[in-house]
């Protein structure tokens, strides 16, 4: 990233660069020299941080802003910005002013001047906590139906509205004399006799399926 403007005037005095990189960046963005100092931040960062002023920020280190346990993290991933330009994406535990933590995914960018000389670091932060909570619930649901799917006492499977089996438990396998699914999928349950009990979720449905006993 260098100190030039897109409007076809020239080059920019990098003050106004830094100014116009973090005031107008999607995340919450700072401006810091080659050693990590703070010199601008956006009202995103002041928000997302907790500070009320500027100036409670300015003169910081980033580091400041980073969970004791990954300063080594930030401290080569600033490194590593500094030798290739850019690094994107890293996640951290950030510390906000009241020292109370989130999750935040980090993105840094490398500032040269006209002559490619390194000036300053631009980094912008994504709060990404509550993105991580949804996952994790997501994680522990699948871990629950999987759980139950695995070890149902009655025979549950999974298949397209055409009736194409793509997935099948233990027990279904047991009731139907099958030793592995392969063969299973080779089958219409549906057309031979087995009545479905419960099937949702559109486009794949869960079944649970009792073999039908004609009077």
């Amino acid at each position: 990233m260098k100190d030039h403007d897109n409007t076809g005037t020239g080059w920019v005095k990098p003050e106004e660069l830094y100014e116009i990189l973090v005031n107008t960046s999607p995340e919450a963005a700072t401006v810091s020299d080659l050693e990590g100092h703070i010199t601008h931040a956006s009202q995103k960062t002041l928000d997302l941080y907790g500070f009320a002023r500027s100036d409670e920020v300015l003169g910081r280190t980033i580091f400041e802003l980073v969970d004791p346990e990954d300063h080594q993290k930030a401290v080569a991933i600033l490194q590593k910005t500094l030798k290739q330009g850019a690094v994107r994406n890293v996640e951290y535990t950030m510390v906000k002013k009241d020292g109370s933590r989130f999750l935040g995914e980090v993105t840094t960018f490398l500032i040269k001047d006209m002559n490619e000389v390194p000036k300053a670091v631009l980094t912008s932060v994504k709060d990404i906590t509550e993105l991580k909570q949804k996952e994790e619930a997501l994680k522990e649901s699948e871990k629950q139906y999987r759980n139950f799917f695995e070890n149902a006492p009655i025979g549950i499977y999974r298949s397209t509205p055409d009736g194409r089996i793509l997935m099948a438990n233990p027990t279904l396998l047991r009731m139907l004399g099958y030793s592995s699914f392969g063969e299973l999928a080779q089958r219409d349950l549906e057309r031979e006799g087995y009545e479905v009990r419960i099937a949702f979720n559109g486009e794949e449905a869960l079944s649970i399926w009792e073999q039908f006993q004609p009077d």
